[in-house]
């Protein structure tokens, strides 16, 4: 795991300059929305998972930035423990056999999501399908390679932009000439090599950002490497602590880092903080029941030298898992 991690640093240190325009998916709580950063993450849980979300930044302020967004993400393949299962043998010896046989096992992950963020006269909604392949390494190791694609719905509202003269300002004139609507097609894809403790995921989104509707306008995604990487480890009998980073990069020069720790008490209730090299910080607090709903939020704040905009940054995600007969606690990791 540490030789991939060193890996992923030189990719991501040697990254080429890349474009960006409009503004990438970003929540406080990156850990709860990894198939959404990463499509090689659709699939590492056993069962469904569906998590809707809601970020607003700056409260108080008319028009301040909103993201919202809705994800489903599964496994396909037989991937069942038969320790867990209804099997009985008089040899012990035959069930530790079918496990250390399991681990062969292929598996598929599907997914997908739709994301809606809002700024001022803009707004960009993407829709994408996720699909992923998971390939035992040994019993403790699994890689997965995925891809993503689908379309973005770029908008612009015309009313909210005030210029002095509409009529000679190329810019405004640009705009309304585009009708305002702007429709494109985004591929992506995304690597993982992950266990039951730790991971580390590699990401390059989009790799692909084609214009299918509208006038030529320098409307492209944010297209971004994204490096994810976690572990976990008990403090005691009934506490774990979950330590992640998240970093992405635009280039060289824009470069943004996110720290994580969380603390799991008894796989219920989950507190931390996390914090981003933009200087923002976030206390976050989940509670979970029965491995079947989930709650969590999330207040982020400015700690830099410059006063806070507005009254801080809001983030509320609601999860359901589907189909989870094993009864497995959803994985943060």
């Amino acid at each position: 795991m540490k030789n991939i991690l060193f890996i992923s640093v030189a990719i991501l240190l040697c990254g080429s300059q890349l474009l960006f325009a409009q503004q990438q998916f970003t929540l406080s709580q990156y850990y709860q929305t990894q198939s959404i950063l990463n499509p090689a993450f659709s699939g590492v849980d056993d069962f469904w998972d569906v998590k809707i979300g809601y970020r607003q930044k700056w409260i108080g302020l008319d028009n301040s930035p909103s993201t919202s967004f809705v994800s489903f993400t599964g496994s396909i393949g037989d991937k069942t423990s038969y320790n867990q299962s209804p099997l009985r043998t008089s040899n012990p010896n035959q069930v530790s056999l079918i496990e250390s046989q399991k681990f062969k096992l292929k598996s598929h992950g599907i997914g997908g999501y739709i994301t809606k963020q809002e700024q001022g006269a803009f707004d960009q909604i993407n829709a994408m399908l996720n699909y992923a392949y998971h390939i035992p390494v040994n019993p403790k190791i699994k890689v997965s390679v995925g891809s993503t694609f689908g379309l973005s719905s770029v908008n612009v509202d015309l009313d909210k932009i005030s210029v002095w003269d509409k009529l000679n300002d190329p810019i405004y004139q640009s705009y309304a000439n585009g009708s305002g609507n702007y429709l494109r097609f985004l591929f992506g894809i995304g690597g993982v090599i992950y266990g039951k403790k730790s991971y580390v995921g590699i990401s390059y989104l989009p790799i692909i950002d084609t214009q299918i509707t509208g006038e030529s306008q320098e409307l492209n995604t944010a297209q971004k490497i994204i490096i994810m990487t976690g572990t976990k480890f008990d403090l005691g009998p009934y506490m774990k602590v979950l330590p992640s980073v998240l970093v992405e990069t635009s280039g060289n020069t824009n470069t943004r880092y996110v720290g994580s720790l969380l603390f799991d008490i008894k796989s219920i209730v989950k507190t931390g903080l996390a914090y981003s090299s933009t200087n923002d910080l976030s206390f976050n607090l989940m509670f979970n029941y029965k491995n079947n709903y989930g709650l969590s939020y999330a207040f982020e704040t400015s700690i830099g030298g410059e006063a806070t905009i507005g009254n801080g940054t809001h983030e509320v995600i609601l999860s359901f898992s589907l189909f989870n007969h094993l009864n497995l606690t959803p994985r943060l990791w």
